[in-house]
């Protein structure tokens, strides 16, 4: 491989940087409209975008998304305290110029954190990249990094695995691999209730206008409008879709997800406690038909808890992942990387 060069985010076009995304099969996280909601998302964090690109002398041959954030008065390279895309790069490369890659990328990294003064940095291979392209080699590992995060002590960092559902099979055989008390549930609910799928084809102000009074009624003034206004825009791009569970007029239960590339992930739910009505498990099931119709392959479900004694596992994240579970997915690796920095180390 020739000689690689950084070239920095703010340098590219949006369409640009997507154009690249796609060319890579990335994710929705790799995308600048991620970047630009997490940015909104996490404006009282002051998060500053330090994505980049790395090229040899001919073309570009990986993106590097990167962000920084001051948390509890000290900046880091996160995301909203969690881990960062990891380095999208060409598939058709020899491991040997990819470890050559992730040299010049941590390297930069740590640039970038002493300039700043960060204590750590995080990041993660996403399960929907290694289902798709085996990419799950930890190259990090290679240059100071360690797959264990233990501040904070959030469920998220306790899973090393989440399920994926491969979309490839029959509606019928998808059906089948659903737990059976869950389908007891999903049946009771579709006979009482009635949905909303709010796409692309079916977005309307007012309807995105009663999900956000719903979502403040059951998180409180977390997310602010602007953040939702991008989501909004998420969805008339056909990068998000959101599924409403109502009755009686009254909205019980909605979750949002994420897709690109023919790639999805459950990103968030809402709940309401209703005698004999199961909402979220009722509309998980109907993301998968929606995903199934229009021809997706892959849906990530959600992470697996696990108890290895350097975790303390909470019931209420035992309950998460038994409910993960349920849902016919295959376990793949969902790897994490974070390096603390001492600033005398740093060459």
């Amino acid at each position: 491989m020739n000689k690689l060069n950084i070239k920095n985010y703010c340098e590219f076009s949006l369409k640009e940087w997507d154009e690249i995304v796609s060319l890579f099969d990335g994710t929705i996280y790799h995308t600048s409209w991620f970047f630009e909601y997490m940015t909104i998302y996490h404006k009282d964090k002051l998060i500053e975008n330090h994505s980049f690109s790395i090229s040899d002398d001919t073309k570009i041959v990986a993106l590097v998304p990167a962000f920084v954030e001051k948390i509890d008065n000290s900046w880091q390279i996160s995301m909203g305290e969690e881990t960062i895309a990891s380095a999208l790069y060409d598939s058709n490369l020899k491991q040997k110029e990819i470890v050559s890659i992730f040299k010049l990328l941590t390297t930069h990294i740590d640039s970038i954190a002493q300039e700043k003064s960060c204590t750590l940095s995080r990041f993660n291979i996403s399960p929907l990249l290694t289902v798709t392209k085996n990419s799950n080699i930890n190259f990090y590992k290679l240059f100071g990094y360690t797959e264990q995060i233990l501040r904070p002590s959030w469920y998220i960092f306790k899973c090393d695995l989440a399920y994926v559902i491969n979309l490839g099979v029959s509606i019928d055989e998808l059906y089948s691999r659903i737990r059976r008390r869950y389908k007891s549930f999903i049946n009771k609910t579709l006979k009482g209730a009635q949905y909303i799928v709010l796409d692309k084809n079916n977005l309307t102000k007012e309807i995105f206008s009663k999900y956000i009074n719903f979502y403040y009624s059951i998180k409180g003034k977390r997310r602010s409008l602007e953040a939702f206004d991008k989501d909004y825009e998420a969805i008339k791009n056909g990068l998000e879709v959101i599924f409403i569970c109502e009755s009686n007029e009254k909205y019980i239960g909605a979750i949002a997800i994420h897709k690109y590339n023919k790639m999805a992930r459950y990103n968030s739910a809402l709940t309401v406690d209703m005698d004999n009505l199961y909402p979220n498990h009722s509309l998980v099931w109907k993301s998968i038909e929606y995903l199934k119709d229009n021809n997706y392959k892959y849906y990530e479900i959600g992470e697996q808890v696990i108890e290895n004694g350097i975790y303390e596992v909470s019931k209420k994240e035992k309950d998460l992942s038994f409910f993960k579970a349920g849902w016919g997915g295959d376990l793949y690796p969902w790897v994490k990387a974070q390096k603390e920095y001492n600033f005398n180390d740093i060459k």
